[in-house]
């Protein structure tokens, strides 16, 4: 989690992406995997059966056609056609072999136990086989087609991949569609970003929302109003510092006049200890008040001062 936050938006949006395309492409393989496996499974199950009926409809008393089978050339024969996608062979009821297809039929054992399908091995191979038995009209003769199961596998890894792949292959060209849009529909948000990098301290001009996401649009109405309000603090800042600064320039000026009576008053002590406490507490009252207002920025003040021989100040302070 920590690795993923410390990753740009569009790096994340990218990898999200890609992991849920990556899902879906799994979960529709494995789907269309096994829809495909049934379909063709039934396609050549049908396929045997029909070969095998076909079969049943040929006079087997003719024993020369194995003879004929085996003059047979190969170019026709086999052709292009893979020797696991078909094979048959006709056995009497007691076993014996009597025609095959020249290949593969020549190792199909003698099992048979019912009519219809199942699964069995050649001689002398591991490979699985799907059969099917069927007997002829006449009762004399064991019909068996038969199909490698591999064969099927690999019909149907064919089918799905050539719809799949086209999607396996689009996806990077996705990927970088995606990062490229994702590039155009952040930049006012880079562009934001500047803006703020280069902002003065106490502008008071608000942010341009233009072209940046509605998602993000809160987020700019509500720094414009972080900034008015700052814009706002600071020029009641300045106004309460110049007023503090005007307001002590009387009671600093009438304490100078003061502390130089008091030099001036050498001879008489008592004159000299009234010129220094005459405008020392009042003084020391507005300190106190300026620092009491600087602690309550919150507050709304006024002040009404008022000069005479001695200074009177009266605060008034309440809230909002």
């Amino acid at each position: 989690m920590k690795f993923t936050q410390r990753l740009s938006l569009r790096v994340r949006l990218t990898l999200i992406f890609l992991i849920l395309a990556s899902v879906t492409w799994l979960l529709s393989s494995f789907v269309a995997w096994k829809q495909t496996t049934d379909n063709v499974d039934e396609l050549f199950d049908t396929q045997l059966m029909l070969f095998a009926k076909r079969l049943s409809t040929l006079d087997l008393n003719e024993i020369n056609a194995a003879d004929r089978m085996a003059q047979t050339p190969n170019k026709l024969k086999h052709g292009h056609v893979d020797d696991d996608a078909l094979t048959f062979a006709i056995f009497t009821h007691d076993g014996r072999m009597v025609l095959n297809d020249g290949d593969n039929g020549e190792d199909i054992p003698y099992s048979y136990q019912r009519e219809g399908f199942a699964d069995g091995q050649l001689v002398g191979d591991k490979d699985q086989w799907r059969f099917v038995w069927m007997t002829s009209p006449d009762g004399k003769y064991r019909i068996v087609v038969g199909q490698e199961w591999e064969y099927r596998e690999d019909m149907a890894l064919a089918i799905v991949a050539g719809q799949l792949i086209p999607w396996l292959v689009a996806l990077p060209i996705m990927l970088i569609i995606m990062m490229v849009l994702l590039g155009r529909e952040l930049a006012p948000l880079n562009k934001l970003a500047l803006a703020l990098r280069m902002r003065d301290p106490d502008s008071e001009k608000p942010l341009n929302a233009t072209g940046v996401p509605s998602e993000v649009r809160p987020l700019v109405e509500s720094l414009n109003q972080l900034f008015a309000r700052t814009h706002a603090m600071m020029v009641r800042e300045r106004r309460f510092t110049s007023d503090a600064a005007h307001e002590l320039r009387s009671p600093l000026t009438a304490l100078k006049v003061q502390t130089e009576v008091a030099q001036l008053s050498d001879d008489d002590p008592q004159a000299r200890k009234k010129a220094l406490l005459n405008y020392i507490p009042g003084s020391i009252a507005l300190l106190v008040w300026l620092i009491n207002c600087s602690r309550y920025r919150g507050w709304t003040h006024w002040i009404t001062f008022r000069t005479s021989r001695r200074s009177r100040l009266k605060i008034s302070c309440n809230r909002r």
